[in-house]
């Protein structure tokens, strides 16, 4: 390998030994074999191909199997350009699936694989990647501007990875410094001070923080630690901490905004994580897997630390969402506990929706009421006319019409110009409450919800008013 990205060859012989002694790594490498053996089925490229080479890749690297390392070359010097690798990409934002979106996070695939080939390739096949692929790719990046977007950190990770198996430094700076776009940016600003990623979604937060994590692995490897970086506690690890922290009793997570349905036990960077921080709370999530992922076999541990988080009521200041808790401590885990969570945040911008004072119960194992989400896909048309509308959520509709909404442009600090009041809270005590009010979800209107939370009894309590007359639902 020419840099070591992804392991250097001190951290090679780890993993090796897990193969050798653990039978949870020997399954994941038996898995990374089933997934490097699709470079064989076809001479067709596919949206698949590029990952089958990176694990093909990695499987070279362990075994020293050339076939792997030439079949990789073979399929890598047949595409003219990186389109053919990645899937047709333009720079429209609304062009979903085939945008810079994917370029940013297909990118490190292949700087990863071109790093573990090096040895391999033929000067010819160097050139070839660097020419007609990478410097391309990067290049494309550059021309769709996300700002703070869950994007945008794609973007930058894609330009990292580029920047260093190039050995630009320039462009590794951009991709980590640039104070509008840069990796340190987005660990800063885009999550907030509580951890969550600003758009308010635990799909695109636990999307954003696996980018922000391997660029960490990375940048790990020339001697950058970004996994200390932050006031307190790291800003990686309260990514981390905020999904336990908000999670209900069997290990799933709210669904606000656009996201889909997500448990604990299903995010693999808890193996990194627990790599990095040694935290028993992210053993105790590990031990509830298999340990079958790629994270498990390259980052995981041979033994760890497990021990159940203490799940505490709480309140998430900057992204404005209150988890009240009727049963607490470790034993809140598969109880059948009362949780209700009330949105009075930020809006969330493109991935938001106009859902202010919302609430998700859940109680005896089950989500009584819920967010839907974004089940259907930006492509249906049920998800704008129905899924994104304030009817779809459990709040009071005004006049048959969804509440204010505006947009903050990719923008994670204006997007706070547009949040809730919080009025009261108290989270200690046999009743936890909350009370706060929106003065902007619709014009003229007071908007103001309380829920008090003792023992398996929730009070909810709405309040609307208004000079003039309105029907409300």
């Amino acid at each position: 390998m020419r840099f070591g990205l992804l392991f250097d060859n001190a951290e090679l012989e780890q993993i090796r030994a897990k193969i050798e002694h653990r039978t949870w790594a020997a399954n994941g490498a038996r898995r990374l074999r089933n997934q490097a053996d699709e470079i064989f089925m076809s001479d067709e490229l596919s949206g698949g191909t590029l990952e089958a080479i990176e694990s093909a890749s990695i499987l070279f690297a362990l075994s020293g199997e050339e076939e792997y390392a030439e079949r990789s070359e073979a399929l890598i010097r047949r595409c003219a350009s990186f389109p053919d690798l990645f899937g047709a990409v333009t720079s429209d934002t609304y062009d979903f699936g085939c945008n810079t979106l994917r370029t940013g996070y297909q990118l490190p695939r292949l700087c990863i694989a071109f790093d573990l080939l090096w040895d391999y390739l033929s000067e010819k096949s160097r050139k070839h990647i660097i020419d007609h692929l990478i410097l391309p790719a990067t290049n494309h990046l550059r021309t769709n501007d996300r700002r703070d977007s869950n994007w945008q950190t794609s973007h930058s990770l894609g330009l990292l990875s580029a920047g260093l198996v190039l050995n630009d430094q320039g462009l590794s700076d951009f991709a980590l410094t640039d104070p509008h776009h840069g990796l340190r940016r987005h660990m800063a600003v885009s999550f907030r001070g509580d951890g969550l990623h600003w758009e308010g979604s635990f799909g695109y937060h636990c999307f954003t923080r696996s980018h922000l994590m391997l660029a960490a692995e990375l940048a790990r490897h020339i001697g950058i630690d970004l996994y200390a970086e932050g006031d307190g506690t790291p800003y990686i690890k309260r990514m981390l901490d905020v999904s336990i922290e908000m999670a209900f009793p069997d290990g799933s997570l709210p669904v606000n905004n656009d996201s889909g349905s997500m448990k604990l036990a299903h995010t693999k960077e808890y193996e990194l994580g627990y790599a990095r921080y040694h935290d028993p709370a992210y053993g105790w999530i590990i031990e509830k897997g298999p340990r079958t992922s790629l994270y498990a076999l390259l980052f995981g541990e041979e033994t760890i630390a497990s021990k159940a988080p203490e799940s505490r009521s709480l309140n998430l200041e900057q992204a404005g969402w209150t988890s009240l808790k009727s049963v607490e401590g470790e034993c809140y885990w598969d109880s059948d506990g009362m949780v209700v969570v009330l949105d009075h945040g930020p809006h969330g911008d493109w991935h938001g929706h106009p859902d202010k004072l919302g609430i998700e119960l859940f109680a005896d194992g089950l989500r009584w009421i819920q967010n839907a989400g974004s089940p259907v896909g930006y492509h249906g048309q049920q998800h704008w006319e129905y899924f994104r509308r304030t009817l779809a959520h459990n709040t009071v509709v005004v006049d048959f019409e969804d509440q204010h909404f505006e947009r903050a442009h990719d923008d994670a600090i204006k997007d706070m110009e547009h949040t809730g009041k919080l009025i009261s809270l108290s989270l200690d005590g046999e009743e936890k409450s909350v009370s706060a009010s929106v003065d902007w979800a619709y014009e003229g209107v007071s908007y103001k919800r309380t829920l008090r939370l003792s023992g398996e009894v929730l009070m909810d309590e709405f309040e609307v008013s208004s000079d003039a007359v309105h029907t409300y639902d």
